[in-house]
This record gives structure tokens, sequence and C-alpha cells, in this order.
């Protein structure tokens, strides 16, 4: 079995952008000090946001 290359990084999406936060600490603080695990959680919430526009939309579509 082939291993991806070790510099595809892999991606977990939470649906739940405030419980993602929370369990990797991150503070107001802590996310002014790290910008990258500030992104990773503003890439969550949109990612969540985007599915639930998305859900609405086919929704919509379907009525």
């Amino acid at each position: 079995m082939n291993s991806p290359p070790s510099s595809v990084a892999t991606c977990i999406h939470f649906l739940d952008a405030g419980l993602q936060a929370s369990l990797v600490r991150l503070t107001p603080e802590r996310a002014a000090l790290d910008r990258a695990r500030f992104g990773a959680s503003l890439e969550t919430w949109a990612y969540g946001e985007l599915l639930k526009t998305l859900a609405l939309a086919g929704a919509l579509h379907r009525e």
C-alpha cells in the first residue's frame, strides 16, 4: 500500500468551530499570537457555514 507524500497534510473539519477552538485551547490571546491556529479555526467555521448554506439551498430547490 502506498502512503501519501509527507508534504500532504490531513485536514479534518469539525462542524462546530466552537468545539474545535475549545479542543485546541484557542483563546483570543493565542489567536493573536498564533495566526495559523486562528486560521484553522476560521476555516472550520467557514466550512460549516458553507455546508449549512448548501444544505439549505438544496432543500429550497427541491420544494
